[in-house]
């Protein structure tokens, strides 16, 4: 049984399409808790700012009702972008709505439980089979995990080194996994409380549909039980993935 939360990556911008001013983006947050609050939304975790200009990272807590968590990323997209309309801005959820600055995802971070409430990632031979099995999909769902093919600019190896050099955060580029590592395709959290183990899978893009992007990784997840674990996977990466060659590019 998948365990599932959700980072949602937007930028606010005015009218001009340039960054929300820091009084905008604060009166922003404030006005959006106090929304939640009084909708007494659950699965809210919180909104915090992002290392982008005027970007803005909503978090949900984890949890099994899956179908819950689909509608509440809906609705929280509906709601963001009719409280920015109130302000006289615009929210985005494209790639990179700021030329040369980091792009919006949808990452979810999943973990998996048996009967009793076990987290199985904390054997490490299932966490490395369930990574392999993720990567070796993530070919035949990236339709729906990017569905605008526009998004797929988010995966370019080039500006995404850019970003690397002048320190912010990037999208991973090749079908890699590692432990508390951005640039794969999933990065292992590192977990204070082993119970807590996870993955987070870092492809869909932040416009991707929530339920058929967790629908399509439920699929993925399948074959899971099928799969043989290779042992010395040459995906597993130390360091940044992005010198590592022979790795196969999320997008082709």
């Amino acid at each position: 049984m998948p365990k599932i939360g959700c980072e949602l990556e937007f930028f606010l911008l005015q009218k001009s399409l340039q960054p929300a001013r820091i009084d905008e983006i604060e009166i922003f947050i404030v006005n959006f808790n106090h929304l939640l609050a009084k909708n007494n939304i659950s699965l809210f975790c919180d909104i915090t700012r992002e290392q982008g200009a005027s970007q803005l990272e909503i978090r949900t807590d984890f949890t099994e009702n899956l179908e819950l968590l689909c509608s509440f990323i809906e609705k929280i997209k509906f709601l963001i972008f009719d409280l920015a309309s109130k302000q006289n801005l615009t929210a985005s959820f494209a790639a990179q709505p700021l030329l040369n600055d980091c792009f919006n995802s949808m990452q979810f971070n999943i973990s998996l439980h048996n009967d009793l409430g076990f987290n199985e990632l904390k054997n490490q031979e299932i966490l490395h089979k369930f990574c392999q099995t993720l990567l070796d999909k993530t070919p035949e769902i990236l339709s729906i995990l990017v569905p605008n093919k526009g998004d797929l600019k988010r995966f370019n190896k080039a500006l995404n080194i850019d970003l690397f050099k002048r320190g912010k955060y990037v999208a991973p580029t090749t079908l890699s996994y590692g432990i508390d590592n951005r640039t794969c395709a999933i990065r292992i959290a590192k977990a204070k409380n082993i119970d807590e183990k996870r993955v987070e899978y870092r492809v869909a893009s932040a416009n991707a549909n929530c339920k058929e992007s967790i629908a399509s990784i439920l699929k993925a997840t399948r074959y899971f039980l099928q799969k043989d674990l290779v042992k010395n996977d040459e995906r597993f990466i130390y360091g940044n993935a992005f010198s590592y060659s022979g790795l196969r590019a999320i997008s082709e």
